[in-house]
């Protein structure tokens, strides 16, 4: 018991020590990941039950707003459309 305490002594002193710990490198809060305006990392997943519920997410640049997703069983994807703008704004998770 007397070395069960003396460990978790040890582990505080050690880790209160090193101050705060920053991983992040020098410059690279702007870094350029190529995001484009056209949409990319295109992923479909789900919530809770997959039968219910999808989740469509993907990447853009900062000069695109809004999102627009269209599916369909015909190419014309005239069966539905879903607007975006009517659920989230620009800058949350776009999940429904």
């Amino acid at each position: 018991m007397k070395l069960y305490i003396g460990i978790i002594f040890l582990v505080v002193i050690i880790t209160s020590s090193t101050g705060d710990l920053d991983t992040t490198q020098p410059g690279s809060e702007h870094v350029n990941l190529n995001a484009t305006a056209v949409p990319d990392h295109v992923t479909l997943s789900w919530v809770s039950d997959p039968m219910t519920t999808q989740t469509v997410t993907w990447r853009t640049d900062s000069t695109i707003g809004t999102g627009i997703v269209q599916y369909g069983k015909d190419r014309e994807l005239k069966d539905n459309v879903t607007d975006c703008r009517r659920s989230c704004k620009p800058t949350e998770n776009r999940s429904w």
